[in-house]
């Protein structure tokens, strides 16, 4: 659109052309792209024709994406069958980037509000002052260290997706970009003002704009009502509060613990598909089926894998899983979900049919309607 872009800028522009055409529609890419744009040219030039094109012709790619991945079966991991939200989401996160992606999922309106603080951020930082005014620079400094820090350190070092989701420094970040938002918005609406016109909230504007932020914050991630729900529920509840805050069930693994703990023997051997959450309520478990296997969190010992927290085996096979429940002498015990079977990619298809067709085998229902305990005496498999 722009004929006197230079040679970088029509690299970079190149660079975006593929990712698009490679279906790399993630919100990390777009959020720093929007922020390194705001960086160089300002918040006021959004309003540019050939901006407004290049976002309208991301919009409207990004619906084709969907309309083709959702209609035609072209949805990575064979999400075919999940809803539209669902399926939005993971094309969101396809591939996966859990700074940016992880933080809208799990706090999404504050990261509405946390966007307008990157924006005033970033505008204050494309501005060229000969003298940047006290505390500035101090600030600009701050925000880059807190940015950096996690980006370089989770970039360049083999680290775990717990800990570069819960980043200290990238939460530093994140809540800065908050609070500015509830702070600086006004500039924010003055610098996207249309040309010519001044628009700068009085005083009764001002405040009812830092009230709504702060509601806004307050109405969903922050609220102490969600909290209370959460200390309350049970592993069921459709009650509309329950429904607003999508709170409607979760996993039951509490129940099915307790009854193993009642139930199994010493010399028992006890199979999980949930293995940490298992292992908070019992101490030690003999193995966790899990053959999608993140290396970061696994290591070695006598040619067998183990979980890298709690030590616990892996079976990575339906045959090494079939082989535990042969062995003789011993009660098995597997504690699994119908819900996990259905979604969780990190067990093999074949697996996932196996315990379906071991129905026979059910001793206990946990409370949520959906987690099970198995019990398995010796016998042969085909």
């Amino acid at each position: 659109r722009r004929s006197t872009l230079p040679v970088p800028d029509r690299l970079l522009l190149l660079a975006v052309a593929a990712c698009c055409a490679l279906q790399l529609f993630n919100l990390a890419l777009l959020t720093l792209l929007g922020l390194a744009f705001v960086k160089r040219e300002g918040l006021a030039a959004a309003r540019r024709p050939d901006v407004l094109f290049a976002a309208g012709l991301i919009a409207v790619s990004f619906a084709a994406w969907i309309a083709l991945a959702a209609g035609l079966g072209l949805a990575p991991g064979g999400m075919q069958g999940e809803g539209l939200k669902d399926t939005i989401r993971s094309l969101l996160d396809y591939p996966h980037f859990f700074v940016f992606w992880g933080y809208p999922r799990e706090w999404p309106m504050l990261s509405v509000v946390a966007v307008i603080g990157g924006l005033y951020a970033f505008d204050r930082a494309s501005r060229r002052t000969a003298v940047p005014p006290p505390g500035e620079a101090r600030a600009a400094g701050f925000l880059l260290l807190a940015l950096g820090t996690p980006l370089i350190v989770n970039g360049l070092f083999d680290t775990s997706f717990e800990l570069f989701r819960y980043n200290v420094p990238f939460n530093s970040l994140y809540f800065t970009f908050v609070a500015l938002a509830l702070l600086r918005w006004r500039e924010v609406v003055a610098a996207a003002a249309p040309a010519g016109r001044r628009l700068v909230p009085g005083a009764r504007a001002a405040a009812a704009g830092t009230a709504a932020l702060a509601l806004l914050v307050l109405s969903f991630d922050l609220n102490p009502l969600r909290a209370w729900l959460v200390t309350q529920q049970d592993y069921r509840n459709e009650e509309p509060l329950y429904r607003a805050f999508d709170l409607e069930r979760r996993p039951d693994f509490k129940t099915p613990a307790a009854y193993l703990a009642s139930h199994a023997a010493d010399e028992d051997t006890i199979i999980v598909l949930d293995s940490r959450e298992y292992y908070n309520y019992l101490g030690e478990l003999d193995y966790w089926v899990r053959t999608g296997v993140y290396e970061s969190q696994t290591y070695s010992r006598d040619g067998t894998l183990h979980d890298l927290y709690i030590g616990t085996p892996l079976l990575m096979s339906l045959a090494e899983l079939k082989g535990v429940l042969e062995q003789p002498g011993r009660r098995k015990w597997l504690a699994a979900s119908d819900s996990m079977l259905a979604s969780t990619r990190a067990v093999s298809d074949d697996i996932k049919q196996f315990i379906r067709e071991q129905d026979e085998h059910v001793v206990y229902v946990g409370r949520d309607g959906t987690s099970k305990v198995y019990r398995f005496d010796t016998r042969q498999f085909d």
